[in-house]
């Protein structure tokens, strides 16, 4: 059997696509005619030839339609039980490509008798991931929390921030401020006003192929009095006791209504928990919950306020200790 690989690469890159031969005895001369798409692919040349096809020649043959031709030919006959002749090397443009063994291709013992093989073709996949949906642009107020979402064909995902209006990035690190990172879906919490003008990307991955989402702008604007001295969500908010034995109280006033809602994570920015209020209306708010059963050690938390305004919220942390 004479076959053609299947590769996989990224579009706009070389590729060598091995040709392999596999139970051939007696093998004196080879003429093959290898056909391609002349539009994805451009063609370089044949290399990586095995010792056994010492002065192999190869051409691009135009007639009737482009051609890759490759012949050889000795007075000491060869074997292939499972190896590879010689690598066809392509510049892939982009989409799918072929690349296929003609009808003519002949192969011939030391007697030019001519020796029945199999011919398998194969061809070049481009294996660049595809964005769906671009992250869209963002905005909140001061402690508020936005999510950037991305929808793409790809085995990895790793988000990037930009602070000089995308000139340069940095790749975001999985904390208490940044969750998501490395999915579809990054969220940033309890923002600051200084985010305001950050560009947000993501690099989406497949393979060692690698494709930049475009860049989202996330503007932070003033929170509407809900961060003012007199009483906001996010001035007025107290954990107690701390460090915390078993029950732990939360207080807060809130001046909206909405919803508000707990994440408890380790010290080292992982989930443990995430619960849920009703409703809450404006006022003095007293919620408590059971923390008897963490072990003693240092915890974080991300709480929220979600509104018709906004979404508000604000990280802290807190010390298990024993009685």
């Amino acid at each position: 059997m004479l076959s053609i690989e299947n590769m996989a690469v990224c579009a706009e890159q070389e590729v060598l696509i091995p040709v392999k031969g596999s139970q051939i005895n007696n093998l004196a001369a080879l003429s093959l005619h290898i056909s391609y798409d002349t539009i994805n692919l451009r063609f370089i040349g044949v290399t990586n030839i095995t010792p056994q096809l010492t002065e192999l020649q190869f051409g691009l043959n135009m007639n009737p339609y482009p051609n890759i031709g490759v012949a050889w030919s000795s007075l000491n006959p060869v074997q292939f039980s499972d190896n590879k002749l010689f690598d066809l090397k392509f510049y892939l443009k982009s989409l799918y490509s072929p690349v296929t063994f003609l009808p003519t291709c002949q192969l011939a013992d030391l007697s030019l008798q001519s020796i029945e093989a199999v011919y398998s073709n194969g061809g070049v996949t481009n294996n660049a991931p595809v964005i769906l949906n671009q992250p869209d642009n963002r905005k909140t107020v001061v402690g508020g929390m936005v999510a950037f979402d991305v929808e793409a064909t790809c085995e990895q995902f790793q988000w990037q921030e930009s602070r000089d209006g995308g000139t340069t990035w940095v790749t975001l690190q999985e904390n208490s401020i940044y969750t998501g990172v490395t999915t579809a879906q990054l969220s940033i919490h309890n923002i600051a006003q200084s985010f305001n003008g950050y560009f947000y990307r993501c690099n989406v991955v497949t393979g060692n192929c690698l494709l930049n989402s475009a860049n989202a702008l996330l503007t932070v604007e003033a929170s509407n009095g809900l961060n003012d001295p007199e009483g906001s969500f996010l001035n007025t908010i107290k954990v107690i006791p701390n460090p915390v034995i078993s029950m732990a109280g939360i207080q807060f006033k809130a001046n909206r209504t909405g919803k508000f809602s707990w994440i408890l994570m380790d010290c080292l920015g992982n989930p443990i928990e995430k619960r849920e209020s009703d409703i809450i209306h404006t006022g003095i708010q007293n919620l408590s919950f059971d923390l008897s059963y963490l072990k003693l050690g240092i915890y974080f938390y991300r709480i929220a306020f979600v509104t018709s305004d906004g979404t508000y919220g604000t990280t802290g942390k807190f010390i298990k200790r024993a009685e």
